[in-house]
């Protein structure tokens, strides 16, 4: 079963009268219970949950809460960034970030491979800075990408700009150090 036939199956299920809740523990439920089936199996039943449809059925608040138990979380609002970052009781990586940048593309994905190495004792958050504008200001970002390191809510270090690899493997480092 391909992708596109995939889509156009979830496409016809109603799944925007289940709630968000019951959406996500199905979906989390059938990905974890695909690693257990034969491969043949788990080969044609994959697309259909790995299906772009589906993660637009689920809200934005629903993806953050699977991407934050991989350690990356994507900033809501202001409580969120006070409940997720300033509260926090392991370091965080802040990137903020705006969709119309192209450096910010190109950054974005580095720091999330660089994240991988850390993910039990560093967490990620991403602030996009047109929808979250009084975060923005609060740190004075005046350029994007930034990215602030903090640790027990206060800023350690920050950089702006696009880094190499190396350079954000060598500040995570420090970080955990």
């Amino acid at each position: 079963m391909s992708n596109q036939t995939a889509n156009k199956n979830l496409s016809r299920l109603t799944l925007f009268t289940l709630p968000h809740a019951l959406v996500l523990y199905l979906t989390l439920t059938c990905l974890y219970f695909l690693d257990m089936l034969p491969k043949t199996f788990a080969r044609f039943a994959r697309p259909l949950f790995y299906s772009p449809r589906l993660c637009q059925v689920l809200s934005n608040r629903c993806l953050s809460e699977i991407s934050s138990e991989c350690g990356i979380t994507q900033i809501q609002d202001e409580q969120d960034f006070k409940k997720r970052v300033l509260n926090s009781t392991k370091p965080v990586l802040v990137d903020f970030y705006a969709t119309w940048c192209g450096p910010c593309k190109l950054l974005g994905p580095r720091l999330e491979d660089a994240m991988k190495n850390y993910m039990d004792s560093v967490l990620m958050a991403k602030v996009d800075v047109d929808k979250l504008d009084g975060v923005a200001e609060t740190y004075k970002i005046n350029v994007v990408p930034t990215v602030i390191l903090m640790k027990n809510g206060k800023e350690i270090d920050r950089f702006s700009g696009l880094k190499e690899k190396e350079y954000i493997d060598k500040i995570l480092h420090s970080l955990t150090a």
